[in-house]
């Protein structure tokens, strides 16, 4: 019998910048260079727009062997949120 298991989803605690190196969409996987590699990446949550190559993104998670990201704008607009409060 195969036992396939859903990936594990782990958000890190500190974000981290990626590239966009192939367009990201609610629909479409693509990649980013983070810290010196590629990795495959797909949109953390799904109200996101999409974001197209050469973009900055916020890299906020894994699942898997895919990386979560958030555009820029995003990541900066909810630690604005965090200084608020």
């Amino acid at each position: 019998m195969d036992k396939t298991f859903p990936p594990t989803t782990e958000w890190f605690t500190e974000i981290a910048p990626g590239r966009v190196e192939r367009t990201i969409s609610t629909t479409q996987t693509g990649r980013i260079r983070y810290q010196g590699s590629f990795w495959k990446a797909e949109l953390a949550a799904a109200g996101c727009r999409a974001i197209a190559p050469g973009e900055v993104v916020e890299v906020v998670g894994r699942r898997g062997i895919r990386l979560l990201v958030v555009p820029n704008e995003v990541a900066l607009s909810k630690m604005g949120e965090r200084s608020v409060a």
